[in-house]
Parts: structure tokens; C-alpha cells; sequence
């Protein structure tokens, strides 16, 4: 039977669902959904001291054990450090908004 969290005195406000998801967690504030989620960070490591993190797919992971702020979407996707966002791993093949523009707010300015 998968366990979802460690059970430890440290972690709080954190929410899994998925077998083992978020299971060594220390650290607080994080969402995982999916078998594994939230477990590891880059080479399967044990997650720690990941906070305020968000976790969606199968094996979604942190990039580092310390990491903070990341969003990480997708089956096996790694995430690329504090505050980021991924969305998908490099199989996927393509990204569709098909409601409209993306705008991306870059160090030179904002794109379309």
C-alpha cells in the first residue's frame, strides 16, 4: 500500500495525492499530484527541503533539494531551480494556448 507524505513532526501545509508523493518532504507548502511527485529532486535524490512548490505527473521533481517557488508539470519533468516554471520534459513536441497570445515578461522587455 503507497504512502503519500512522510509522517514527521516538521512538514506542514503540504497536499499529495498520488503514492508517494511529497514522501520525504520536510519543509511545508507544497502541492504534488501524481505516483512520485514531489519525491525527488535531479537523479532521483530524496526532496527534503523543498518549499512552496508545485508538482503535477508521475515523477515530477525539483531540481534541488532546496528548491523553492518551482512549478514542475509533466510526466518525469525536472524542474530548473527557484521560482521557475516547466511545463512537459524534451519529448514533448508541442505547447498550445489556443485561446490566445502568451506574453512573456523578459529582462528586455515584454514579448508576444
Amino acid at each position: 500500500f503507497p504512502v503519500t507524505i512522510r509522517e514527521n513532526i516538521t512538514s506542514s501545509n503540504n497536499t499529495a495525492v498520488g503514492g508517494n508523493a511529497l514522501l520525504n518532504a520536510l519543509l511545508g507548502s507544497n502541492l504534488a499530484i501524481g505516483v512520485n511527485a514531489g519525491r525527488w529532486f535531479t537523479g532521483l535524490n530524496n526532496a527534503q527541503n523543498i518549499t512552496g512548490s508545485i508538482f503535477i505527473g508521475n515523477n515530477a521533481q525539483a531540481f534541488s533539494n532546496t528548491s523553492s517557488g518551482e512549478i514542475v508539470i509533466g510526466v518525469s519533468a525536472v524542474g530548473l531551480g527557484n521560482n521557475t516554471t516547466v511545463i512537459g520534459t524534451t519529448s514533448t513536441v508541442a505547447t498550445v494556448f489556443p485561446a490566445g497570445s502568451l506574453w512573456v515578461n523578459t529582462t528586455s522587455g515584454t514579448t508576444a
